[in-house]
C-alpha cells in the first residue's frame, strides 16, 4: 500500500469549496451516431432558460479517442455554453482496450504479450480517467457526462446550485439503483460505488489532484487481485482500506475521503445493460432525477 504522506499532507487538508465551471462529455469508446444524436437531442429538449443562464459561464468539453474520434453536432452547444472544445486523448495502443474476463481467457499468447494490463482488463477507460481529471485541473469543479444520459429541465441550473451549496465535495454522483445483482462481490461495490462516468469532481482542488495520483497507484496495486475492476470501484476500496487501518494518518484521511465522497439525488444510475428496457419516465416517477445514466431502449443498436 502506497504511503499516503507522499501525496497528502493531512495537516493541510481543508474543506473543499466548489463551483461548477466545466461540463465534460466522455465519448472515448465506440458509439453509433444514433447514440451521439440522442445526447444532443436530450440537451436541446431539456435545457431551459435557467440552464442557459448558467451555461454561458461554463466551458463544455468533448473528450474522444484520437484514433477513432466521435463527432457531435455542436451547433446548439455552441449557442448556450461559454465555449465548446474537442479534446483528443492519445491512449497508447497497448493500453487502449476493454476486456471482460471471458475475453481475456481467449487471448492468444502474442496478444497477452502485446497488451499492457497495468491498469487492468478495462485499461482504456481506467487509463483515460486519470489523464482527463489531470487535464481539467484549471477548473474548480467539473461535471462528467456520457452519451447514454437522459436529462430533465433544470439539469444545469440544479447541478450548479448543488455544487455551490452542498458544503463541499470531492466526488459526487449516484449509486446504482437498477435491477442487477452481483452475489460474487464481497464488498458490494456494484451498489456502493458512485458511478464515475456521470459524476461531479473537484478537479481544481490541489489536494484532490494529489489524491488522484494516489488513486491511480492504488488501482495499479490492486489489479493483480482484482483485474476486472473499473476505476470507479477504487475509491470505496480505498475508504474501506483506510478506515480499517491502525495507522492514524490513513484512518484520518479515510474519514476525510468518506466525508467528501457524496451520493446525490440529482443523478440516477441505472447504467447496466439489464436496465436498458426500463422506461425513463417510470424511473423519474421513482427518483425525480435531473440526469439519468441509462442505456437507451435499443442498446444493441447503439454499441458494438
Amino acid at each position: 500500500m502506497k504511503d499516503i504522506t507522499h501525496y497528502i499532507d493531512i495537516e493541510k487538508l481543508t474543506a473543499p469549496v466548489n463551483n461548477l465551471e466545466a461540463i465534460v462529455l466522455l465519448s472515448t469508446g465506440k458509439e453509433e451516431q444514433a447514440l451521439r444524436d440522442h445526447f444532443i437531442d436530450q440537451v436541446i429538449i431539456n435545457t431551459n432558460e435557467e440552464d442557459t443562464n448558467k451555461a454561458k459561464n461554463i466551458d463544455f468539453y468533448i473528450y474522444t479517442n484520437k484514433k477513432k474520434p466521435n463527432k457531435f453536432n455542436t451547433t446548439y452547444l455552441e449557442k448556450i455554453f461559454k465555449s465548446v472544445t474537442y479534446k483528443f486523448l492519445s491512449v497508447p495502443n497497448n493500453k487502449d482496450f476493454y476486456f471482460h474476463p471471458h475475453q481475456v481467457k481467449n487471448l492468444t499468447e502474442a496478444q497477452l504479450k502485446f497488451y499492457d494490463f497495468t491498469h487492468g482488463q478495462k485499461s482504456g477507460p481506467n487509463y483515460s480517467f486519470f489523464r482527463i481529471l489531470h487535464d481539467l485541473k484549471e477548473y474548480n469543479t467539473s461535471l462528467m457526462l456520457e452519451s447514454d444520459c437522459f436529462l430533465k429541465p433544470g439539469w444545469i441550473n440544479d447541478t450548479w446550485n448543488y455544487t455551490k451549496h452542498c458544503n463541499g465535495l470531492w466526488v459526487s454522483g449516484a449509486k446504482y439503483s437498477g435491477t442487477a445483482r452481483c452475489d460474487t462481490d464481497p464488498l458490494e461495490l456494484l451498489t456502493k460505488h458512485i458511478n464515475g462516468g456521470v459524476c461531479l469532481y473537484a478537479t481544481g482542488d490541489y489536494n484532490f489532484q494529489q489524491f488522484i495520483k494516489l488513486m491511480e497507484n492504488f488501482l495499479i496495486d490492486v489489479m493483480e487481485d482484482f483485474p476486472a475492476y473499473p476505476y470507479d470501484y477504487i475509491i470505496p476500496m480505498m475508504i474501506w482500506t483506510y478506515v480499517n487501518s491502525e495507522d492514524t494518518n490513513y484512518y484520518q484521511f479515510g474519514r476525510y475521503l468518506e466525508k467528501y465522497y457524496c451520493f446525490n439525488n440529482l443523478i440516477s444510475n441505472l447504467s447496466v445493460e439489464l436496465d436498458s428496457s426500463l422506461d425513463p419516465e417510470e424511473i423519474f416517477r421513482l427518483y425525480k432525477y435531473k440526469i439519468l445514466h441509462k442505456k437507451p431502449f435499443s442498446y444493441k443498436k447503439f454499441t458494438e
